[in-house]
């Protein structure tokens, strides 16, 4: 619950002891801490003046170089997921010259976008192969924007090493509370797949005895060829029990896999 006075600006939320913790009033400013999530400003403007400005700031005004004082020296603007208007502190050390600017934790550097939506083609095209209108949509529906197309891809091109690696961490955890280890003989094949009118190809690697996905990308056909297998197959092997490969006749696999020094099936 929380009160506000139009004449002076002053607000009233529950627990206002954890509140401030993270949020400061000063006059028509709200100082956000960077750990805060852009998402609260939509509901905290419905119960404030039009006039409010938010500001994220740093969580201390020391320098990082020189740790000498931050003085405030203007605001940014921003707008995160081209839909939440706030600004950006500023500040300048008198010590060594250096200004800064706050960096929010929930959003990517150089980006406007928060991380969970960049994230989100990916979480997206791991559920079901969808077209980009499709996932823009979707995130729409959520986050209040529908990105471009062409954004949705930088983001999947951007978050593809660390969101694979995250996910292949998963399956191990998994693995193992199962107690299902590796076969080590392993399928791998390629699936043509249009999204937006442009052809894509879905590569998997498929465990040949137990059927479990071991690995899975999906990359448009302009990036596709035998250097993007070779990377997508040794990667994705590497550091798992391999006795032999599956594959059908494309005339270059052999030399992929004899790389790895195993069986190469048809």
């Amino acid at each position: 619950m929380s009160n506000k006075n139009k004449n002076n600006h002053q607000y009233k939320f529950c627990n206002d002891d954890i509140f401030n913790v993270f949020v400061r009033f000063e006059k028509n400013i709200v100082y956000l801490k960077p750990n805060m999530s852009p998402l609260i400003v939509p509901l905290m403007i419905q119960m404030m003046d039009d006039d409010v400005i938010f500001c994220y700031e740093r969580y201390n005004k020391i320098c990082p170089l020189c740790e000498g004082k931050l003085n405030a020296n203007g605001r940014y603007p921003i707008s995160i997921n081209k839909c939440i208007d706030v600004e950006k502190q500023q500040y300048f050390c008198k010590e060594c010259k250096e200004s800064f600017i706050t960096n929010i934790d929930l959003v990517d550097k150089n980006s406007c976008y928060m991380k969970e939506i960049s994230l989100q083609g990916l979480n997206l095209g791991s559920i079901d192969y969808i077209s980009l209108e499709k996932m823009s949509e979707i995130i729409e529906q959520f986050y209040g924007h529908a990105p471009a197309k062409q954004t949705i891809l930088n983001h999947i091109d951007n978050n593809y090493e660390e969101f694979i690696t995250k996910e292949e961490e998963k399956i191990e955890k998994e693995l193992k509370k199962a107690n299902i280890k590796p076969s080590g003989v392993y399928h791998y094949d390629e699936q043509y797949i249009f999204i937006s009118k442009e052809l894509y190809l879905r590569l998997i690697i498929l465990d040949n005895k137990t059927k479990m996905i071991i690995a899975e990308e999906l990359v448009h056909n302009n990036k596709f060829n035998k250097k993007f297998v070779k990377k997508f197959i040794h990667t994705n092997l590497n550091n798992l029990p391999l006795k032999g490969i599956i594959t059908d006749g494309v005339n270059y696999y052999p030399e992929i896999i004899d790389e790895l020094g195993v069986e190469h099936q048809l």
